[in-house]
């Protein structure tokens, strides 16, 4: 079964399609797996070979990830009957990949654009589309009563997923009332650039120029302004070049360079040059402070008080839809922070009164849920008493890179302050410092105590709770315990190494936060769509 789920993972994948595991027997993902994650970056060979081992289910991602990879989810066989007497319809059964379900059919097909998920009640089928993604074959799912469902192409194999013609396309979407996702095209932009743009951020003009290129004439400067924008977000060459290798279609620069065993030598070209347009016109002084902000405020704080790492996240948050959306002030729903950061509705808008109240935001309200953020240069010049850019930020980092300087391995936990082991039942908001504190003692080799720990801060129950976790994950054990003159015999731990993210990763699992980050998104998501369905219902005329 292992083989039979990678060699479809591979298959998928060589038809320009992103896989995706789902836990054994069911249409969920595993337990903390991410899948919005290759809506933000393009899925590898080595993403598929390490997803898929055991006795996964397999799903596909509609939308831009999958070259605007479209399902029609018929879940009625009496509306498929009823679908079998529309011509355009017909051409679909004829000439697509048909999926068998326990319920319906699935119908996979290319539209003209990325999709938005939706549903056509008329006939009882639901769209998938950009952010969403189907169970595919050779999946097996269990219902509650035990029954099996098993996943299967009708025609036993996989089949090319091809455009339809013009005249099907449009009765298509006419029928179904297909709309596209319009999330980048609205007048206030309410989430930011990477999560709000199809196509990893970059924008359907640029999966046009690659996908479907000009004949001739302006392709290079196309091509040239999607290296920009990945430089832009942060990054690498190497993230580029999976970009262009997967989807440069026949026509594009990339491919005319690639059939003459030049590729790579003309992208890195282009990519240097990118990242000295972006160092000389874009990496304004205001730029490089919040770049190397948001490195910062990954895992550190200039706030006091309990919530003081929400505070920073939020910050966080709000320079990063600035920097990717080079727009300030910025247009942000405070439900779209909450979906970044991971945290409440009213975790957030109670960070922002606090960021209002120490100076660090100006807010202004916009129509609808949108509010504009402004962080004012007066408070982003108080960040350089911390050093910040003498630190290096993304930027700074590939261009290093690029020349082949040597800038170390760095503080391994200088980016996951959103870890699920800092969720609250695990080690909370105080677990980015004390890793860092810990990190700091693996490094000097000098054994420590809990009164050790709690001279840095930290309360003795907390300091308690965070070594019992830590010595569960086989992070740190005691090295020896010390007589003293009075009281009792004290321990002194030591780390086995310095603590990084797979370590992080076995405390959550054993504090029982793995996944809670997902779970607090697919709620937002949940509240989202239901807010849509109550004003629906507000405009139906009566």
């Amino acid at each position: 079964m292992s083989d039979d789920v990678k060699t479809w993972a591979r298959q998928y994948f060589e038809a320009g399609l992103s896989a995706v595991p789902l836990a054994e027997g069911t249409k969920k993902p595993p337990s903390g797996f991410r899948w919005t994650q290759f809506y933000e970056k393009p899925e590898t060979k080595r993403d598929i070979e390490s997803l898929f081992r055991g006795r996964e289910n397999v799903g596909l991602l509609g939308g831009s990830a999958s070259r605007n990879l479209l399902v029609l989810d018929v879940d009625s066989r009496d509306k498929w009957a009823e679908l079998d007497s529309i011509s355009a319809f017909r051409w679909l059964k004829a000439n697509e990949p048909v999926c068998r379900t326990r319920r319906g059919f699935h119908v996979y097909l290319k539209a003209p654009f990325p999709v938005a998920k939706s549903r056509a009640e008329k006939w009882n089928t639901d769209i998938v589309g950009e952010r969403s993604y189907v169970v595919a074959p050779p999946s097996k799912v269990e219902n509650e009563h035990g029954e099996v469902q098993l996943y299967l192409f009708a025609d036993s194999g996989f089949r090319p997923v091809a455009e339809p013609y013009a005249d099907v396309w449009a009765t298509i979407e006419e029928l179904f009332g297909i709309r596209p996702y319009e999330a980048e095209e609205s007048l206030h932009p309410v989430t930011d650039t990477t999560a709000g743009l199809v196509f990893y951020g970059f924008g359907r003009r640029a999966m046009e120029a690659l996908l479907k290129p000009r004949p001739r004439g302006m392709r290079s400067e196309a091509e040239l302004a999607i290296v920009r924008r990945a430089v832009s977000l942060g990054w690498s060459f190497g993230e580029v070049l999976e970009l262009f290798d997967r989807f440069a279609a026949q026509g594009t620069k990339y491919h005319e360079k690639k059939q003459a065993g030049e590729a790579e030598k003309w992208l890195l070209t282009e990519y240097k040059s990118a990242l000295q347009f972006y160092q000389d016109h874009m990496l304004t002084p205001r730029l490089r402070i919040i770049g190397a902000a948001i490195d910062w405020l990954a895992h550190d704080t200039p706030f006091r008080g309990r919530a003081r790492y929400t505070d920073a996240l939020v910050l966080r948050a709000i320079l990063q839809a600035e920097r990717e959306s080079n727009v300030r002030p910025v247009a942000q729903a405070i439900r779209t922070l909450a979906e970044r950061v991971g945290v409440s509705v009213r975790a957030v808008f109670e960070a922002v009164g606090r960021l209002q109240e120490a100076g660090a935001v100006s807010v202004q309200r916009l129509s609808g849920q949108a509010l504009m953020f402004d962080v004012p240069d007066s408070y982003l010049a108080s960040f350089e008493c911390f050093g910040l850019l003498a630190k290096v930020n993304n930027i700074i980092t590939l261009s290093r890179g690029i020349r082949g300087e040597d800038l170390g391995q760095g503080d391994p936990v200088s980016a996951i302050a959103l870890h699920e082991a800092f969720r609250r039942s695990a080690l909370g908001a105080s677990g980015p410092s004390l890793v860092r504190k810990l990190n700091e003692r693996a490094r000097s080799g000098e054994p420590f105590s809990v009164l050790d720990l709690m001279l840095e801060g930290f309360s003795f129950r907390y300091v308690q709770k965070a070594l019992s976790l830590f010595e569960r994950a086989g992070i740190v054990q005691v090295a020896e315990v010390r007589k003293l003159k009075h009281g009792r015999p004290q321990k002194f731990y030591s780390l086995a190494h310095i603590i990084r993210h797979s370590d992080l990763d076995a405390v959550a699992k054993i504090a029982g936060t793995a996944g809670a980050l997902e779970k607090q998104r697919q709620k937002h998501k949940e509240e989202r769509e239901a807010f849509e369905l109550l004003k629906a219902s507000w405009q139906r005329p009566l």
